[in-house]
């Protein structure tokens, strides 16, 4: 009984007196928050395993005074405390979610509410391996949007998926891409009403990054039954592909020939060449499985009316796909009809939605995510309901053997953590600014972008020139069979020659050429890629 009521064995504060981080003396659970406010995640894609083991989350504060300012929190393999940084401007912000980037640094990203609007825009930031802002991009648009979701394609550019920009009813998915240092490259429109009259009310949900670097789309929209207005409509899950380029390659609303009405919050690479949705049902209210392949083309699906017998409703929460092409995932499920409050527990599937395993756990609760460990555990980030409190909340963490057991604390492990930031990271504010406010004509589309791609940048230095100038070139490793021309005001070509490949510099001797405007055009074969003018004195 003393070991039953000894349940919490250490309290650490830390930099506000308020702040507790509980740690269980008997299973691998830890309790991080401040009492008396409510602190939980908002969104699934908060945390990661950071580079030396430990575990990056985020608290959404909610504070009684504004502006509101995440808290980033860092714990070591076993969960224990190591710091914290507050996001400190002037901005209110929320922060969606969290990836790392291969250099020890991490990408946060959600909506930031600007210049007294009501809604939020998207914004992106990127933190160095010391969790120093290396720089931010805040997009000024004029309607409540943000950044569902993000990823880090094979080349290391982020590509952010947001929702809500442009007209209401039209640009509502989007994806913007941005280079590692932040720059701008495009943003592109999906399943717009332009192209497609029949969507309806189209919301994106999860961004893949394909073995193939192309970008997949995960979302839902109305659509009609057999594809022909009149027949009747409903929510379908949608898929979208799209190239590297910003270009989309196919769109996919799925089950309009099968009478399936799903939403799909999950997005998974099966194989070469097959995708699966993992979606939930309107109808049956349990999970349904989808599958398709690189092409758009439907290959199957598995509607699993019953999962385990006791229950009425079920959704499985963002489930990790292991090796051997089976799932381990949050279960959240209903009893009967009337309850209004979800239960929880974990889940072990296989693709065709058969239980291979569950255990009821319902002592934590939503919004809640995984992540899968190097050594192959199951980190659970979740909440849990402050004692003698009915509306607070605050963060609760567990790692879990694969058979759903609790894990055991690594006291041997001899891990240095934040070994790539040579001072070390302590807690404390963290202040910056978004020193980048863009709207849409700054940005790229796909089309600018792939146009600016397929041409060669001519700089001429100097321009007025007497005896020689240098040609300063830019984007030729795009091409392998690169010539230079220059010609005349009465078209006489004065100089050619072949250019080494992804030469960036072209020196012209003109001491001999005549006073005059010169043309300088380059060819790939046959086709002009680049040309300037050169004025000679």
């Amino acid at each position: 009984m003393i070991r039953f009521f000894v349940l919490f064995l250490l309290i650490f504060i830390s930099g506000n007196a308020l702040t507790q981080h509980i740690y269980s003396d008997t299973t691998w659970e830890r309790w991080y928050g401040r009492q008396y406010y409510n602190e939980l995640p908002s969104a699934t894609n908060q945390q990661i395993e950071h580079y030396d083991k430990g575990y990056i989350f985020h608290l959404q504060n909610d504070f009684p005074s504004a502006p509101l300012k995440p808290i980033l929190k860092k714990t070591d393999i076993n969960g224990y405390f190591l710091w914290e940084r507050k996001l400190d401007s002037t901005l209110n912000k929320a922060i969606n979610g969290i990836k790392k980037y291969d250099d020890g640094g991490i990408i946060v990203y959600g909506g930031i509410y600007h210049n007294n609007n009501e809604f939020p825009n998207p914004w992106v930031a990127k933190l160095n391996a010391c969790m120093e802002v290396e720089w931010c991009k805040l997009f000024q648009w004029n309607r409540n949007s943000y950044v569902k979701d993000l990823a880090i394609d094979l080349e290391g550019n982020i590509v952010a998926l947001t929702f809500g920009y442009g007209e209401y009813l039209n640009e509502r998915i989007n994806l913007i891409k941005l280079a590692p240092d932040g720059e701008l490259i495009w943003k592109g429109n999906y399943a717009t009403r332009d192209d497609y009259p029949h969507i309806w009310n189209a919301i994106p949900q999860k961004l893949l990054i394909s073995q193939d670097n192309h970008y997949y789309i995960a979302g839902k929209a109305e659509w009609p039954t057999n594809n022909v207005p009149g027949q009747g409509s409903g929510v379908r899950s949608l898929f979208i592909k799209v190239n590297p380029d910003g270009e989309e390659e196919w769109l996919l609303p799925f089950g309009i020939y099968d009478n399936l009405f799903t939403q799909c919050r999950s997005l998974y690479q099966i194989s070469d060449t097959m995708f699966a949705g993992l979606c939930h049902s309107y109808t049956s209210h349990n999970p349904v499985m989808v599958y398709f392949n690189e092409n758009g083309e439907v290959l199957s699906f598995v509607d699993k009316t019953i999962m385990p017998e006791f229950s009425y409703e079920n959704k499985l929460v963002n489930p990790i796909l292991l090796e051997d092409n089976t799932f381990w995932g949050i279960w959240r499920y209903l009893y009967t009809s009337d309850e209004v409050t979800y239960h929880y527990g974990y889940m072990h599937f296989d693709t065709a939605l058969n239980i291979i395993d569950y255990k009821e756990d319902d002592r934590w609760r939503d919004p809640a995510n995984l992540k899968y460990t190097f050594n192959n555990k199951f980190v659970t980030f979740g909440s849990m309901k402050e004692n003698n409190s009915t509306n607070n909340y605050d963060i609760y963490l567990n790692k879990r053997n694969f058979d759903f057991s609790y894990d055991t604390v690594y006291s041997n492990w001899s891990g240095d953590y934040d070994t790539l930031c040579p001072e070390g990271i302590v807690s404390g504010y963290l202040p910056y600014t978004c020193d980048m406010i863009v709207g849409i004509d700054e940005i790229p589309s796909p089309e600018e972008y792939k146009e600016a791609q397929e041409k060669i940048g001519i700089q001429v230095q100097p321009n007025p020139a007497h005896t020689q100038v240098t040609l300063i070139l830019e984007n030729t490793s795009k091409f392998k069979n690169l010539h230079i021309s220059v010609f005349n005001q009465t078209g006489e070509e004065v100089y050619t020659r072949k250019l080494r490949n992804c030469t960036q510099e072209e020196l012209l001797n003109i001491s001999n050429w005549s006073s005059g405007i010169y043309f300088i055009v380059i060819r790939n074969e046959s086709k002009m890629v680049g040309s300037t003018k050169l004025v000679v004195e």
